[in-house]
């Protein structure tokens, strides 16, 4: 239930960053997707609160706001069988916390 970043999405916020630094033209997706696990309402404003988060960093890091546009998808797109009610392993909803990057344009 947490919005804070972890060091794990930290690392990989600082790998887009430093692809986005490149790549000055490049326009990006972030989808912040949570498990299913909890109430489904709560579990999108959490995940929309670690895009806004993930948002921040990476304005923080110095990109401009126009390249970057995110989404919290909350539990939505589960990508395994582990929906509500469904007994899974903490591996297989590890699987569903995720945060996913499209590239929207890359250059001119």
């Amino acid at each position: 239930g947490k919005t804070t970043l972890n060091l794990s999405a930290v690392r990989h916020l600082d790998a887009l960053y430093e692809l986005m630094m490149r790549y000055p033209e490049m326009e990006i997706e972030l989808s912040v997707h949570t498990d299913s696990r909890g109430d489904a309402a709560e579990n999108q404003k959490i995940s929309e609160e670690r895009a806004k988060n993930c948002k921040t960093y990476l304005l923080h890091r110095g990109l401009q706001e126009k390249r970057i546009q995110v989404f919290g998808k909350g539990e939505s797109e589960i990508r395994n069988r582990c929906t509500d009610g469904v007994p899974c392993s903490e591996e297989e909803h590890k699987n569903n916390q995720r945060i996913e990057i499209k590239v929207k344009r890359i250059g001119a």
